[in-house]
Formats: structure tokens, C-alpha cells, sequence
């Protein structure tokens, strides 16, 4: 099987809906939306992962952050109003959860190199 085959195997479906609402919907939407689709048998990386929070957060990152969109905070600026979104309407924890899943999505979905170095320094803004 093919490494694409692979990665598509591995994306909760949660992450397509998500996405696939994002430019439409308002921040209350798009937070109501995410509560809405859960965190039940949740995949994250392509395991299963029981933390509803970190699933969650997850789900967010994967759903609103591109690294061809250009860097971590060029990302975040544009997607602002979304994250402060669904970081309200996620409970306690919340806020350390996305940033968590930030420096996963860093680590792990932007290219080594330049880009990533790029990333990994927004975090000092």
C-alpha cells in the first residue's frame, strides 16, 4: 500500500468535516460544530486516543492549520477568531490542549528544515 493510502487511513474523519466547514462557518458555528461531532474512537497520529481534550484540540489543528498557508502565526492570525472559539467552548484545559496540538502538528506535519525552524519560532510571539 502506498504511503497516501496510509495517511488517509490514519485521518479521523472528524478532521474532513471540520475542514470542510471552516471558511463557511461563524467562529459559534464552527465551536457548536465541534461539539457536536465528539471525540468518541477518536484517531490521532493513526492511534487511538482516549483524552477527549487532546482529541479535540487535535481535530482543531489538523482541521484549520496548513503549513503551505505560510508560517505558525501567519496560520493562527488568519484562523484567530475559529481557535479563540473553540478553545471558549472547550472547558478547562482547553487552551494548553491546542497548544499542545500546535507543537504535535509542528513536529510532525511541517517539512523539516527552514519551514519547520520557522514554526517552532512562532511560539516565542
Amino acid at each position: 500500500s502506498s504511503s497516501s493510502e496510509a495517511e488517509v487511513a490514519e485521518e479521523d474523519w472528524r478532521i474532513a468535516k471540520l475542514f470542510g466547514v471552516a471558511d463557511k462557518a461563524t467562529p459559534e458555528e464552527f465551536a457548536a460544530l465541534l461539539g457536536e461531532v465528539g471525540t468518541k474512537n477518536a484517531v490521532v497520529h493513526g492511534s487511538m486516543m482516549l483524552d477527549p481534550l487532546v482529541a479535540r484540540s487535535h481535530f482543531v489543528v489538523m482541521a484549520l492549520l496548513d503549513a503551505d498557508d505560510g508560517s505558525l502565526a501567519e496560520c493562527v492570525e488568519a484562523r484567530k477568531d475559529l481557535l479563540k472559539a473553540a478553545v471558549a467552548a472547550g472547558g478547562a484545559g482547553a487552551g494548553a490542549a491546542l497548544v499542545s496540538a500546535m507543537e504535535s502538528w509542528v513536529c510532525t506535519e511541517v517539512a523539516v528544515g527552514h519551514a519547520r525552524e520557522t514554526a517552532i519560532t512562532s511560539f516565542d510571539k
